[in-house]
């Protein structure tokens, strides 16, 4: 299932810093409510919030790692033991990514507090229309999907929903909250969000659509099916997005007919890093030992005649193996500078989540299975699948994780899949020393010693 052997090459790839998002220099920095004057400043703070996705310590690569390579679709590749610890299940509190992801996460989550609260206190005559309202659920929807994050990878971490203005430490370390209580706030969050969006938006920024796509799929995490199945429902009845035909155009292309929400790249000092950190070289830039390489396992998963295997993963003689399989969806290499998106939520996406929904309310369902052979079909598996493929529900659940594994592998899925289906333990625990105390990774060392009151996750 997993492990190519992984031989430390090279220390080539430094990963870059926070980058800006779109064309429009961030204010997020200044916080008082003595920069929250104009709309001007409302939309700079917002664009702050949508920035903060783009660093290598979020999107623009860790969210990739704890999605794909904790699970049997990818090893760690590379030569950073940081990244090894996360493939291998033996990641300790000291370890690098997570204390900057943590980090990273949390000022994302400062940036929308920031918004949320300043913009709130402005006064509505200021805004065109139902503006104001407008960036305040894009922000909400910020904070919905960082804590949805954090939660799913530390657990029962701090949730902090308003601007920090008190700089004495016995006022700012706040303790764990419960997973209850995080999940609440997403809700919270999401459903504001629903509320106050537009269908339509500008390119990269939040709309209805992906702010019911995302609590379906908190619901779904929950188990509350009906709910995760209509508000699928909802985000179909949008009438916005439709599969796209040719499953490789996705990866070609960006912000599709398909996408609910991707983090936005331009290129150069917009750029992302990915595709020099995953493709073989010469379609990357330099020749290196690259990240996240596909499993043997996933490899095998993908059926004769499927088209997905050849958009997602390519297979090419490199100075460390030939034949070697690589991430493919991620292209257009230059220079760690790349104006490649990433994708956060896709319809297909969308459309097995429901299907997993409608199976959990009632088998055999007939609109499930549709779903289920509508995704099969764009990737060129044309003979269409029957209950009789599918003779238990516990075989159309099976059957739904097989396709989400094909359709979204490197898409950060597979492993929040896994764990949410309860499957995490019985996938891995043959090739490594997963128990219920690796479902969780550990809070940073840094941040236990400076807040007495956090208390570190079992088994760390």
């Amino acid at each position: 299932m997993k492990k190519y052997i992984i031989i430390a090459l090279s220390g080539f790839v430094t990963l870059t810093g926070c980058k800006k998002f779109l064309d429009i220099k961030p204010q997020s920095e200044i916080t008082g409510a003595n920069f929250y004057q104009l709309p001007s400043d409302a939309e700079s703070g917002l664009i702050g919030c949508y920035d903060a996705l783009q660093p290598d310590s979020y999107y623009g690569f860790d969210m990739e790692t704890y999605g794909d390579v904790t699970s049997d679709n990818a090893y760690a590749g590379g030569d950073n033991p940081a990244n090894i610890q996360i493939d291998e299940f033996t990641t300790d509190p000291n370890n690098p990514n997570i204390a900057r992801d943590w980090n990273q996460m949390y000022q994302a989550i400062g940036r929308t507090n920031d918004v949320i609260d300043n913009v709130s206190a402005m006064s509505d005559n200021l805004f065109q229309g139902d503006r104001k309202a407008q960036i305040i659920g894009e922000a909400k929807f910020l904070r919905g999907l960082h804590y949805f994050n954090l939660v799913r990878i530390f657990g029962p971490v701090p949730l902090i929903i308003s601007q920090l203005k008190d700089t004495n430490p016995n006022n700012i370390n706040a303790g764990n909250s419960t997973i209850d209580e995080i999940y609440t706030q997403i809700i919270k969050d999401l459903t504001d969000a629903i509320a106050s969006l537009p269908k339509d938006n500008n390119v990269g920024r939040a709309t209805k659509g992906a702010a019911e796509g995302l609590l379906a799929k908190v619901y779904l995490t929950n188990k509350d099916w009906a709910k995760a199945a209509d508000l699928c429902g909802q985000v179909m009845a949008l009438n916005k997005y439709n599969l796209v035909s040719n499953y490789d155009n996705l990866w070609s292309g960006k912000n599709t007919s398909e996408s609910l929400f991707e983090v936005q790249y331009t290129g150069g000092k917009e750029g992302n890093v990915m595709p020099d950190l995953f493709l073989p070289y010469p379609l990357a830039t330099y020749e290196f030992l690259k990240f996240s390489t596909p499993t043997e396992d996933l490899i095998a998963a993908y059926e004769p005649n499927d088209q997905r295997k050849a958009a997602s993963i390519i297979f090419a003689n490199q100075y460390y193996g030939n034949n070697f399989p690589h991430v493919y969806k991620y292209r257009n290499a230059a220079g760690f500078a790349a104006p490649t998106n990433v994708p956060v939520l896709r319809f297909a996406d969308v459309l097995l989540m429901r299907a997993e929904a409608l199976n959990e309310i009632s088998y055999p369902n007939i609109e499930a299975l549709s779903l289920l052979n509508q995704i099969r079909n764009r990737a060129g598996l044309i003979l269409p699948k029957t209950f009789i493929d599918f003779p238990s529900q516990d075989e159309f659940r099976n059957a739904i994780a097989k396709e989400r594994r094909v359709e979204l592998a490197f898409e950060g899925h597979r492993w929040f899949d896994l764990l949410r289906t309860g499957k995490a333990i019985n996938t891995l625990k043959d090739k490594y020393p997963i128990n219920d105390n690796r479902l969780l990774f550990p809070f940073p060392q840094n941040q236990i010693d400076k807040n007495p009151n956090l208390i570190q996750n079992t088994g760390y």
